[in-house]
């Protein structure tokens, strides 16, 4: 919340690299918005505040791995509940994919610009985790021998393929870590399908520009269109969610090889991914109405949500999980620890 409403306000200064590693395309420099107050703002803006949310997330992942490792977590009972839940920022990367990658789509939805190519969307994602990857891979695998793999004629393909979360046997082989990299990659294949399916039929009216005298809260006289595409947004949203836990529920009841690996597949994580896309839905409106609602500028809401944050990874820690990485927890456990990691997620963002 802190750093999505970034996107409505006055325009963000480019960073010099791009936001997105390893979650946001490249593209080039936004044009300079109009002379207006919170006027619509390219699909190509830039939050270069994103880069110490991935700072955050990925020290929580390397900081789960090593404390497992060295023993901190299976030796320090009080404060392993806590190491062990570090695991948390896996959670942060998705929103993050689900806001920066989704923006773009629902600015065009909502403000009538033009929508991202799906070609396009596609070559840059491919450009942005594949050489990187694959390079890691090689190297930590046939040069270092710091993983263990399956020696088979097939198993480059799945693990390059980023394919191993599809097999019980191979999910954990390899980059252990890299399963969420297969997750991301289900993702970005299917977003811009998604993204068709909500596309408008029709021209989206433009909002006038607001008003500089005119109160914070007051509406732009022009957001019936955005205010239809908007309530569109949001029962998508809530499909993609009620669709991942439905996928969920059965796959948690029933203990077989197969269903290991299976809340690893998108469907387990949509509801992760849907809370970046909401914000980024939030977003986009507020720039194509000229919105700025009080609330989010508060100077308390940040602080607010940090304290959030900061309540769900403390609750979550305490809900007597097993600190073991691949243990299995209840059906409710699972549950109530997938709600809990998006909240703090989503509070973080």
């Amino acid at each position: 919340m802190t750093l999505a409403r970034q996107s409505a306000g006055r325009p963000v200064p480019a960073a010099s690299g791009a936001p997105g590693a390893p979650h946001a395309p490249h593209a080039p420099d936004a044009p300079d918005a109009p002379d207006v107050p919170d006027a619509p703002r390219s699909r190509n803006d830039r939050f270069p505040g994103f880069d110490g949310l991935r700072a955050i997330a990925a020290l929580t992942v390397v900081g789960v791995h090593t404390a497992f490792a060295s023993g901190f977590t299976s030796k320090h009972a009080a404060l392993g509940r806590y190491s062990s839940r570090l695991e948390i920022g896996v959670q942060v990367f998705f929103v993050i994919s689900g806001f920066l990658l989704y923006r773009p789509f629902a600015l065009s939805h909502l403000a009538g610009s033009p929508s991202p190519v799906t070609r396009q969307f596609w070559t840059r994602r491919l450009r942005r985790i594949v050489p990187a990857y694959w390079v890691a891979f090689i190297v930590v695998t046939y040069l270092l021998h710091a993983d263990d793999v399956h020696h088979s004629w097939d198993a480059p393909l799945i693990y390059l393929g980023f394919a191993q979360i599809y097999f019980p046997s191979y999910i954990i082989g390899g980059i252990k870590q890299a399963w969420s990299l297969g997750t991301e990659m289900s993702f970005y294949v299917v977003l811009p399908l998604y993204a068709a399916l909500l596309r408008p039929a029709g021209p989206t009216a433009r909002t006038a520009p607001l008003d500089r005298t005119a109160p914070l809260d007051r509406t732009p006289p022009t957001v019936r269109a955005p205010d239809r595409q908007l309530r569109r947004e949001l029962v998508g949203l809530g499909l993609l969610t009620a669709i991942s836990f439905a996928y969920r529920i059965p796959v948690l009841s029933v203990h077989s090889a197969l269903t290991s690996a299976m809340p690893s597949w998108l469907p387990g994580y949509l509801d992760q991914f849907a809370l970046g896309m909401l914000l980024a839905v939030v977003s986009a409106y507020l720039a194509a109405t000229g919105r700025r609602p009080r609330l989010l500028w508060h100077a308390a809401t940040p602080w607010l949500c940090w304290a959030g944050a900061a309540v769900a990874f403390v609750a979550v820690s305490n809900l007597g999980l097993s600190v073991k990485p691949l243990a299995a927890p209840s059906m409710g456990q699972s549950l109530l620890r997938q709600t809990l990691y998006g909240a703090f997620a989503f509070l973080l963002v």
